[in-house]
């Protein structure tokens, strides 16, 4: 088993089951702009790297004030169906009071405040330092999100962090930051992408974490 003292966790795909709201919510986003439907398929495939991302790429709007419009279409839809139609993956509050002696962290490319929501509605809020959303100056894969929690803890403590991610996003900047790397099989991301990136460790459900990390 490995020894960690923090652990950082993605949310969409690894915490929090959001596939269908996420897909729901660009579906809403697109039907008021008066944009033909896309399949799952088409918008699971942008998924990761922000809602401006996910928009623009989904929709192939190039108009930044439209695409700033499908953002906000997004948000509304999201902050008011969250809880309703996603939840957490099994055994995500079993791993956490498991590991509630350990720095635990989570660094997403979403946004601060419903991510913060849905800690809080599922009352788990209580078990992270803090939350790196990517609404604010940096996101995976770049290791600066992971660099922000490096420096808040200690430098030396590399080899006794790691990142728990669905993407490969989520490995890219774990490596990139010198950190060690779980990759999640159950989640949104391709699995091929992730085994391709050869990280530390690959896990078919979160209570695996158990199994591997002391």
């Amino acid at each position: 088993m490995l020894e960690i003292k923090i652990i950082i966790f993605d949310f969409d795909g690894t915490l929090f089951d959001s596939k269908k709201v996420i897909v729901n919510a660009v579906s809403h986003a697109l039907s008021k702009l008066g944009m033909e439907k896309k399949s799952d398929k088409e918008i699971i495939k942008y998924i990761g790297k922000g809602t401006g991302y996910l928009i623009e790429n989904v929709s192939g709007l190039k108009d930044k004030s439209l695409i700033d419009k499908g953002v906000k279409y997004f948000d509304r839809y999201w902050n008011s169906n969250l809880t309703k139609e996603s939840g957490l993956f099994p055994g995500v509050k079993r791993v956490l009071e498991h590991f509630k002696a350990k720095t635990m962290l989570v660094i997403s490319n979403g946004s601060k405040k419903s991510i913060k929501k849905v800690l809080e509605n599922f009352g788990i809020e209580k078990y992270f330092k803090d939350i790196i959303p990517g609404d604010e100056d940096c996101m995976k894969p770049s290791s600066c999100p992971i660099e922000k929690v490096i420096n808040i803890e200690d430098r030396n403590q590399r080899t006794g962090t790691i990142i728990v991610g669905d993407m490969d996003i989520d490995i890219k900047s774990g490596k990139e930051a010198g950190i060690r790397t779980c990759g999640v099989t159950y989640g949104i991301g391709k699995i091929e992408q992730i085994k391709s990136l050869k990280p530390d460790f690959i896990i078919d459900k979160i209570t695996d974490l158990i199994k591997i990390l002391k």
